[in-house]
C-alpha cells in the first residue's frame, strides 16, 4: 500500500481501522521504520524540550516499550537530555510507572515490576491509530485507558504513531481517553480541548 493510503472504513469501526492499519505498518520495510522512527524521534525531542520550562521542569518522561510494528526508540541519543526514563510496569492489575531497576527487558510491553515507582510528568504513548482530535485506538486491552482514568502528567499525554496511522472511520467510547499533542515523523499536532 502506498504511504499515506487510508481507505474509509465503517461507522463505528474500530476493528476495522485495527485491520487496516496493522496492513500498513506490516508494510514498512524495516530501513522505512528506522527512517520514520529517527524523524518521529526528532520531533518528539523539539517538542518536549519546548515542554521543559523553569514554570513546569520536565524531569520524568514515560515512554514504552515498543512492540516490532511501533516507532523504534535510539535510546542512545534520549541520553543527550537530562530527563529520567520512565516505562509501563504492571503488577496484578495496577497499571503505574516504573524506572527500569536493571537492563530494559527485549521485548514485551511491560518493565518487570522491581523498579522503583516513577510518576512522569509527561507521558508518550503508543497506539494503532489517532484521530486528528486526539482520540487514540489501542490494540483493545485497555492499559493506557485505565492507566490515564485517574492519571493524569502535568505536562500532559503525547500520542506518538506513524502519519499513515492518523485517521478517522471511528468512533471513540466513553473509555477512550485524548491526547493532548500527537507526534509523527511528519509533524507535531496540538489537538483541540
Amino acid at each position: 500500500m502506498p504511504f499515506g493510503y487510508r481507505p474509509v472504513t465503517s461507522v463505528n469501526g474500530k476493528e476495522t481501522v485495527r485491520s487496516e492499519v496493522k496492513m500498513v505498518l506490516a508494510g514498512i520495510t524495516p530501513e522505512q521504520r528506522l527512517k520514520r522512527s529517527h524523524d518521529l524521534e526528532t520531533n518528539l525531542f523539539n517538542l518536549l524540550s519546548s515542554l521543559d520550562t523553569s514554570a513546569h521542569p520536565l524531569k520524568v518522561v514515560g515512554l514504552f516499550l515498543p512492540y516490532r510494528s511501533e516507532p523504534r526508540w535510539a535510546l542512545g541519543r534520549w541520553s543527550a537530555f537530562p530527563w529520567r526514563l520512565s516505562y509501563p510496569a504492571q503488577k496484578e492489575d495496577d497499571p503505574g510507572y516504573r524506572f527500569p531497576k536493571d537492563q530494559l527487558p527485549a521485548s514485551g510491553p511491560y518493565l518487570e515490576c522491581e523498579g522503583e515507582v516513577a510518576k512522569p510528568d509527561v507521558l508518550i504513548v503508543p497506539g494503532l491509530a489517532f484521530s486528528e482530535e486526539g482520540f487514540r485506538l489501542g490494540r483493545g486491552k485497555g492499559w493506557y485507558d485505565r492507566f490515564l482514568e485517574f492519571q493524569r502528567p502535568p505536562l500532559g499525554c503525547v500520542g506518538v504513531c506513524f502519519e499513515d496511522q492518523v485517521r478517522g472511520g471511528w468512533n471513540s467510547d466513553s473509555h477512550d481517553r485524548k491526547m493532548d499533542i500527537i507526534v509523527t515523523e511528519q509533524r507535531v499536532r496540538h489537538c483541540p480541548r
